[in-house]
C-alpha cells in the first residue's frame, strides 16, 4: 500500500516523523515534497504533487496546522477528484471538509491504525 501525505509545508518536520511511523508500518510513503528544496520551481513541483498522489493508494490530509500557500487543499480536491481514498485528522476547514469520501480520525494515532488495517485487508 502506498499513501501520499499532505500537509501544511511548515510542519513537515512532523510528516517526515508520521511517514516513519507508516514505513515502520509496511506502508510506503509518495509524497517526495517532504524532501524537496525550497527552490524547486513552482510547476515541476506541482506536477510531481499530482504524479506523487496518482502513485498513491490513499491521501492523508493534516488540517492543524494553517497552509500558508492553500496547497493541500487542492491535493485533497485533486485526490475527490480521482476517486483515491481519503484520510483526514484535524479540523473541517471548509465545505469539501464535509465530503462522504473522507474518513475523518480524532489523532494521528488512530489514522494510522485504520491505513494498518487497510493494508493487512489489501493484503
Amino acid at each position: 500500500m502506498k499513501v501520499y501525505l499532505a500537509g501544511s509545508w511548515h510542519d513537515r518536520p512532523r510528516l517526515r516523523q508520521y511517514r516513519a511511523d507508516l514505513l515502520e508500518s509496511g506502508i510506503a510513503v509518495t509524497s517526495s515534497w517532504l524532501d524537496s528544496a525550497d527552490d524547486l520551481p513552482a510547476d515541476e513541483a506541482a506536477d510531481r504533487c499530482l504524479a506523487d498522489i496518482d502513485a498513491s493508494h490513499a491521501l492523508v490530509v493534516l488540517t492543524d496546522v494553517p497552509s500558508s500557500s492553500g496547497g493541500y487543499h487542492v491535493e485533497l480536491g485533486y485526490a475527490i477528484g480521482s476517486g483515491i481514498p481519503i484520510h483526514a485528522v484535524g479540523p473541517k476547514l471548509n465545505l469539501f471538509h464535509h465530503h462522504f469520501l473522507i474518513t475523518w480520525h480524532p489523532t494521528w494515532l488512530d489514522a494510522l491504525v485504520a491505513l494498518t488495517r487497510d493494508r493487512r485487508r489489501a493484503a
